[in-house]
């Protein structure tokens, strides 16, 4: 008798378990117009205390202004919004760069025959954006980090940059911090030019000193350590091949070091998914999984389901689902089914609606798709 109620107990454990996850719902509340999103990033830009979306937008052939969606409260974003530029913007970072409080948006801008400027935009204190920073140099961008790299307490930026259509330039860059709204080129170039996807920086091997990760098209993806004073040494991360289109950092097996996640597959190239690789502690990885089928774009972690493991979520081409992988434990995921549309350029996460579940914010080339998570547990009382 004892055997069987705790056989009918486990069993009732694990069948509530399960239920928790099946019952991740996402609703979407709202797809607002806008044309070439490459890029999102949620901050309170205007000090209200609710989240806002700042997209980053340009299409190959075409310059656009990016955007800021202000949240008018309980996750309903203002469909008028903010404009900020005109260029080809391939990543967005928000910061508080000059040090002042209040959150500054970097666009990572770029072209593929005369290159761009890339620039920072300062906030006036009320969410406004008119004045910029221009990066003196020109390039082609594909993404910018924040992060710093020199240890003086200031925000220093990491430019990864793609080659020209002629092959010309490409060289990954770093601007100091100065301080004043001040940047200057470092002397230090992060090696030969290749086809650099996105740039992320991050204390790789827990030294205490930031490092950054390059990730590279079809081409060895790049890791370079701090010596501490700010100066990166390169090392060829043996993070796989095929078309590295984006990637997440965060600690998805609970050993206090940051994994990798990759989008991989994008146009239609092999191998497709997503991959996960662990970190060992000393900045040098291992992949412990590939799971997926679809061509994967844009990739973020965050722990959806309240279980205290980092989960995955992929936005895929405009034909396919876009996912949600859940952490099963060891840095092992499973994809749970949950809806959330179909094809994506990037996402992010964040509490939007202030109910302390994660919702997801997805851009394509033709919609920012606000998908706001349904508290079911609280509908089933």
């Amino acid at each position: 008798m004892l055997f069987k109620s705790i056989f009918l107990l486990a069993l009732l454990t694990a069948s509530g378990q399960a239920a928790e996850k099946q019952t991740l719902t996402y609703a979407l509340s709202q797809s607002i117009e806008n044309i070439g999103g490459n890029d999102v990033a949620l901050a309170d830009v205007d000090n209200d205390k609710d989240l806002d979306i700042v997209v980053a937008n340009g299409l190959w052939n075409r310059a656009l202004p990016s955007k800021v969606f202000r949240n008018e409260g309980l996750g309903k974003f203002d469909i008028h919004p903010q404009l900020i530029g005109k260029a080809k913007s391939n990543s967005v970072s928000v910061a508080d760069i000059d040090g002042n409080g209040q959150p500054d948006i970097l666009f990572a801008n770029g072209d593929w025959n005369n290159g761009d400027n890339s620039r920072i935009w300062w906030n006036d204190g009320l969410g406004n954006y008119r004045e910029n920073l221009k990066f003196s140099e020109s390039s082609n961008a594909s993404s910018a980090a924040l992060g710093d790299i020199n240890g003086d307490g200031l925000l220093d930026v990491i430019m990864a940059n793609h080659p020209y259509s002629d092959n010309a330039g490409g060289d990954d860059l770093i601007w100091i911090n100065k301080g004043n709204r001040v940047f200057e080129k470092s002397d230090q170039v992060l090696g030969e030019p290749v086809a650099a996807r996105r740039v992320k920086i991050i204390d790789a091997n827990n030294d205490n000193h930031l490092d950054a990760i390059v990730l590279n098209g079809n081409a060895k993806n790049r890791l370079w350590i701090n010596n501490g004073k700010g100066i990166l040494s390169k090392l060829y991360a043996d993070l796989g091949q095929g078309e590295n289109i984006d990637f997440a950092l965060g600690d998805i097996n609970s050993d206090a070091n940051p994994d990798i996640v990759i989008a991989k597959g994008a146009w239609g190239k092999q191998p497709k998914g997503i991959e996960i690789w662990l970190n060992g502690g000393n900045g040098k990885f291992i992949k412990s999984q590939a799971i997926g089928q679809n061509d994967c774009y844009g990739v973020v972690i965050s722990d959806l389901n309240n279980d205290f493991l980092p989960d995955v979520i992929a936005v895929n081409s405009k034909d396919q689902p876009n996912q949600i992988f859940f952490n099963a434990g060891q840095g092992k995921f499973v994809d749970s089914a949950v809806d959330i549309g179909m094809g994506g350029n990037k996402v992010t996460v964040g509490d939007v609606n202030q109910d302390n579940l994660q919702d997801i914010i997805i851009v394509d080339e033709q919609n920012v798709k606000i998908y706001l998570q349904v508290d079911t547990a609280h509908l089933l009382l």
